[in-house]
């Protein structure tokens, strides 16, 4: 009998993951790239990774100036594994592709064997990246199902509504004034109070009463933090750390398999970056909905159930279930968009 090397889960995964992209890679040059090979551009530091580093980091500025100078507004780039994209700051390409919604919406075809245009590779990654982080809300839709979401929340942001959150911002207010008091009650002693951290709660539990109906925080002192503000400002970093894979591989997988394959393939990829990130989203997403199942029940049973709660039923949340209760079954939203336009609300907090 033949013994083959045992090789974990997790590397039968990884190895999968790569030969899917290397298939990626082959036929994206194999298709119409031509178009852009006589184009002028800079020579590529990395097959693997082409010039994506050069144009992605910190200290970027410098060179998008050389190819600025150098190159002009049309310019050819290598990106990951022997590829090639077009790079433009020319103001008319741009305005075309952002004017043109109903034509440019439907481009996975057109970005990977035309152009690779990086302009409309960053909004479908930018698309496909929100749909995965912050569910089927306002960022990660597009066409009939993003306006009709937008017709939806008009009704909720309306002159009034905001009005009716205005004691919420009082309330919550009052809360932060006293628990700062009571930190820098110390006798005589001179304390040092972390503001940003105190910030970060306040807005966080403003949005929960006037945006979700709920209390995340009773700004108490230091131990009661809730941990959403933990986790929702090191999701930014974390997600910046997958940066490469989010812009080259994130479309090339994203739609592979069933939903649950794909969270199979996470969970065996030896991958700690995208594992926090799966478990950051999977808490956001058991926030909301839990939120959201109490609100909803509050809703069925109507009266005083809904002027017991948080807010007394005038909280964003609430105004907009109550409107999607009302809708036509044309314009209604499924449960699942209003769960995330629940965890979009604290996004705010993302760049505290």
């Amino acid at each position: 009998m033949i013994e083959f090397p045992h090789f974990s889960a997790s590397y039968a995964g990884f190895v999968v993951l790569v030969l899917t992209l290397l298939y990626h890679a082959y036929r994206d040059k194999s298709g119409k790239s031509a178009a852009i090979e006589n184009l002028p551009g800079p020579q590529s530091p990395s097959w693997l990774r082409g010039n994506f580093l050069q144009v992605f980091n910190p200290s970027a500025w410098g060179f998008h100036e050389f190819l600025a100078k150098d190159y002009g507004s049309m310019v050819r780039l290598h990106g990951p594994v022997g590829s090639k994209t077009l790079y433009t700051f020319d103001p008319r390409a741009m305005h075309t592709v952002l004017k043109d919604e109903e034509f440019f919406e439907e481009t996975d075809g057109f970005i990977q064997y035309t152009f690779s245009l990086v302009l409309l590779n960053l909004l479908d990654v930018h698309r496909r990246s929100n749909l995965l982080l912050w569910g089927d809300g306002l960022l990660g839709t597009l066409g009939d199902r993003h306006r009709k979401q937008r017709k939806m929340l008009n009704k909720v942001f309306s002159t009034a509504r905001l009005r009716d959150m205005t004691p919420s911002f009082f309330s919550v207010t009052h809360k932060l004034e006293n628990a700062l008091a009571m930190q820098l009650k110390s006798g005589s002693d001179i304390r040092e109070v972390d503001i940003l951290s105190w910030m970060g709660r306040t807005a966080l539990e403003v949005i929960g009463q006037a945006g979700l109906g709920y209390s995340f925080d009773p700004l108490v002192g230091e131990e009661s933090a809730h941990q959403y503000t933990k986790i929702i400002k090191q999701l930014a970093p974390t997600v910046m750390r997958l940066q490469f894979y989010r812009t080259n591989v994130l479309h090339r997988v994203s739609n592979i398999g069933t939903p649950r394959f794909r969270r199979f393939v996470v969970n065996l990829l030896p991958w700690k970056d995208l594992h926090d990130v799966r478990d950051m989203v999977d808490y956001m997403y058991e926030t909301a909905s839990g939120i959201y199942k109490i609100k909803k029940q509050a809703l069925e049973e109507g009266g005083e159930t809904v002027r017991q709660q948080i807010g007394g039923g005038k909280d964003l949340i609430s105004t907009l279930m109550k409107e999607n209760m009302k809708a036509t079954e044309e314009d209604r939203l499924e449960d699942s968009e209003v769960i995330s336009q629940m965890k979009l609300s604290p996004l705010t907090l993302f760049y505290a």
